[in-house]
């Protein structure tokens, strides 16, 4: 199996993606006294922000299966908030902030995708002992 590659940019991406989303749930907290957007989304900022550290630890440490995992779940987490958002977008037909977040999610979901398939191909998948 070849080296799990974890490009910078995809990381500072990430974490920016959580610092935005944490931003967001503050904002709405601030401007609407939301605590359920204050709560969304920073518990949605923590968990992009674990699942990428924990891959980038994973991936330098060479532990493939757990990459994999943390990959993976990084693009079931981001599609499943871009659906979320998406839904929300559609009830309400506000771009801001459910549009804006789907869209942004669902770049993201590209991008963690892409990823997960430079750096896991169908041959070399890893399985855990």
């Amino acid at each position: 199996m070849k080296p799990i590659a974890a490009p910078a940019i995809v990381t500072f991406l990430s974490f920016g993606f959580a610092l935005l989303l944490a931003a967001g749930g503050i904002m709405g907290y601030v401007s609407k006294q939301s605590t359920i957007s204050l709560a969304a989304g920073v518990a949605s900022a923590g968990v992009f922000f674990w699942l990428e550290s924990s891959f980038a630890a994973d991936a330098k440490a060479g532990n493939a299966a757990s990459a994999f995992r943390d990959s993976v779940s990084l693009v079931v987490a981001a599609v499943l908030l871009s659906g979320g958002m998406g839904y929300r977008w559609n009830g309400t037909q506000k771009f801001m902030p459910a549009g804006l977040v789907c869209a942004i999610s669902a770049v993201m979901a590209v991008v963690y995708f892409l990823r997960t398939a430079a750096n896991f191909q169908a041959g070399d998948r890893p399985h855990e002992p």
